[in-house]
């Protein structure tokens, strides 16, 4: 895999009240193999009601991914780990960890998929069960 990738994210969040949420996005993304081995991926993530776009940049190891974006989001998912991480939104930054409970890699020919189970922990009595998948495909002329 080379060069322009279609990145397909699709994130399913679970509440302490029971309710679930899942978005998906679609990204014309840049590809490059890192030293070290890792995908990673770059491109412009589209902001909600018409704000401007920001990068964004998304690694994928055997063990980790991961994301970073302009205004200060970075969050790591590290199979078996505990992490803290920082969301950024309009009013700063907040702090929150993530506990990797599953995380897969797969790389076939041009294709690659991931995915992690994780909990999202913005405060200790507050917990978010969270899967992402992540698919990276060649765009075909």
């Amino acid at each position: 895999m080379t060069g322009q990738v279609w990145l397909t994210i699709t994130g399913t969040q679970r509440y302490p009240d029971g309710s679930e949420e899942t978005n998906r996005s679609r990204h014309r993304a840049e590809y490059r193999r890192g030293e070290n081995g890792t995908h990673e991926f770059r491109y412009e993530e589209d902001e909600e009601k018409g704000e401007k776009s920001r990068a964004s940049q998304i690694g994928i190891a055997s063990h980790r991914i991961t994301v970073e974006r302009d205004g200060g989001t970075e969050l790591v998912l590290e199979r078996g780990m505990r992490c803290v991480c920082r969301y950024g939104t309009a009013c700063g930054e907040l702090r929150m960890e993530t506990e990797t409970s599953q995380l897969v890699c797969l790389a076939l020919g041009e294709k690659l998929h991931a995915q992690a189970v994780y909990r999202l922990m913005p405060d200790p009595d507050y917990v978010i069960e969270c899967r992402v998948t992540i698919k990276a495909e060649p765009v075909i002329p």
